[in-house]
């Protein structure tokens, strides 16, 4: 099976690092790459072409809305995920116009990656064959 390939754009380090850590323990997943700044994500996305983006909404330089639109009106093949700090049906909203494919709440960020992306919570996964 072939493993979807995941790019984390956030400013926070610790966030990236939490992200990278979760994708760790999914087998099915593999980070191609990160960014902090927002200025090159475009590029790099149009480079790496990773089955998933995961963008903060308040990046420097091109934010996650404007980062999604321009991915979204290029026709780019990635499923954008765009998280937030904060659970505000407004962030929400905007990310969901802008035609995002979900919406990441970091302050329960392993949680609400496993729903967005229909994962089993890693508890009940079973350790051993």
């Amino acid at each position: 099976m072939k493993r979807k390939t995941v790019f984390i754009a956030d400013h926070h380090r610790e966030i990236r690092r939490a992200v990278c850590d979760f994708f760790q323990h999914h087998d099915e997943f593999r980070v191609v790459g990160e960014i902090e700044d927002g200025s090159d994500i475009i590029d790099r996305v149009a480079e790496l072409l990773p089955d998933i983006l995961i963008v903060d909404i308040e990046m420097p330089g091109c934010n996650g809305i404007e980062t999604t639109r321009i991915i979204k009106d290029r026709k780019l093949p990635v499923r954008v995920l765009v998280s937030t700090m904060f659970d505000d049906p407004l962030y929400k909203a905007r990310a969901l116009q802008m035609r995002a494919d979900g919406v990441i709440v970091k302050a329960s960020l392993k949680q609400s990656l496993e729903e967005t992306l229909g994962l089993p919570p890693l508890s009940s996964r079973r350790r051993y064959p």
